[in-house]
């Protein structure tokens, strides 16, 4: 009888795998098969390419994750019970590291923002402590030789209540770790107060050489409307960058009467300032974008020292690309025959291209476009089919991966 605890552990574990794949049998709906459907342009530009994001039914009240690749479309329902539980529809960048590099990314959390990677080092960074805020462990592993170090770096004692990696570069002798940190500078008073700061640490001994604070925010909600920051480098971008760009965004409680002459409150973001952090020079400046037509409703998109806008026109829309060290504004008009919705939008930088996917919030509708990096002209546009009608059926498109 001393074996009872494994018996009953076992049949617990298999009679869960045999109610998922009973619940999938009977709770699986018939999907519809999406492809991306060439409008013009070179089709060589998306050979490979795979879109993740999610499938929503309004009818069948149901949604779920969804892989589409070039041959097939992937429900996470009609993936294995062991599939799902040791990928998922996971960040792409995160699986291709544990895929190239395994040993290496054993134990590592998922998040993107840890990461650094050149040609020669992929470099992990992550708080430990049991408030993380106690210091920063660290990994590194060389390309070539496949040999891994690391350390552990302690921060001064502080006033410090949480912290969270938001960014994680690299030089030749340093390693720049940016945070956004919580604290209360009064514990008589019940505002909290937000910030960045840039941990610089030596390589080669492993000190903390600076801890640079870059910006200060309080979170108080005070006369109807408050102040709060929001990082724009992409997360998912684990290459070298020379800024850390963020924005503040000021909202204000604004209210109208609903049908019925009752109140109703709303939050709007009436305005942003963009700034910017070299880590090179450690300077900060304010970047001054043009709040007409930019800043408070539209998505920015950090890459190689420039911050690029995408605005609808009437004959499809227009890049704007602004150069963080000259503050030079360039705008390059896109036609195209397809939408530009207003849902979900962002832009994927890869092998000297932009690519932008978007999806409708009004239907299963998406669209895909392919512009040159350097010119900004576009290579390719293409739109997302179903195999059949599709009625109150959302995909939203939220990222790209590249075989």
């Amino acid at each position: 009888m001393r074996y009872w605890k494994v018996i009953v552990l076992a049949a617990i574990v298999i009679l869960g795998i045999g109610t998922y794949y009973i619940q999938n049998a009977f709770a699986s709906p018939d999907y519809p098969e999406f492809h991306l459907e060439k409008v013009s342009g070179d089709e060589g530009v998306v050979d490979g390419l795979i879109f993740m994001g999610s499938y929503i039914d309004n009818y069948k009240e149901f949604g779920e994750d969804v892989r589409i690749t070039p041959e097939d479309t992937i429900y996470q329902s009609e993936r294995s019970y062991f599939d799902n539980m040791t990928e998922g529809f996971q960040d792409s960048t995160i699986k291709r590291l544990q895929s190239d590099y395994r040993k290496f990314m054993r134990g590592k959390n998922e998040s993107s923002s840890s990461f650094f990677e050149d040609d020669k080092r992929l470099i992990y960074a992550d708080t430990f402590g049991k408030e993380s805020d106690e210091g920063f462990k660290i990994e590194m592993l060389d390309k070539e030789t496949n040999e891994t170090t690391d350390f552990q770096v302690e921060i001064p004692e502080n006033n410090i209540n949480y912290l969270n990696v938001v960014d994680v570069q690299a030089d030749e002798k340093d390693v720049f770790i940016t945070t956004r940190n919580f604290y209360t500078h009064d514990p008589n008073k019940p505002e909290t107060e937000e910030g960045y700061h840039v941990y610089r640490i030596n390589i080669e001994n492993g000190s903390l050489i600076d801890d640079e604070v870059i910006f200060e925010n309080k979170t108080d909600h005070s006369d109807k409307g408050w102040t709060e920051l929001v990082e724009v480098n992409n997360d998912t971008d684990i290459g070298k960058e020379d800024y850390f760009v963020f924005r503040l965004d000021h909202i204000k409680e604004v209210g109208e009467y609903d049908e019925y002459d009752d109140y109703e409150t709303y939050y709007k973001t009436e305005s942003s300032d963009f700034f910017a952090y070299h880590f090179g020079t450690n300077e900060l400046k304010e970047l001054k974008i043009p709040d007409e037509g930019l800043g408070a409703d539209k998505t920015a998109y950090v890459h190689e020292g420039a911050v690029y806008f995408l605005n609808k026109t009437k004959s499809g829309f227009e890049l704007i690309r602004y150069q963080m060290d000259n503050g030079e504004l360039n705008t390059t008009e896109v036609p195209t025959t397809l939408d530009l919705y207003d849902g979900n939008i962002f832009i994927v930088f890869h092998d000297g291209k932009m690519y932008i996917p978007n999806s409708s919030l009004e239907g299963s509708t998406a669209n895909l476009f392919v512009l040159d990096e350097k010119t900004g002209k576009l290579v390719y546009e293409g739109k997302m089919s179903a195999d059949r009608e599709l009625e109150n059926v959302f995909l939203d498109l939220n990222e790209l991966a590249f075989e």
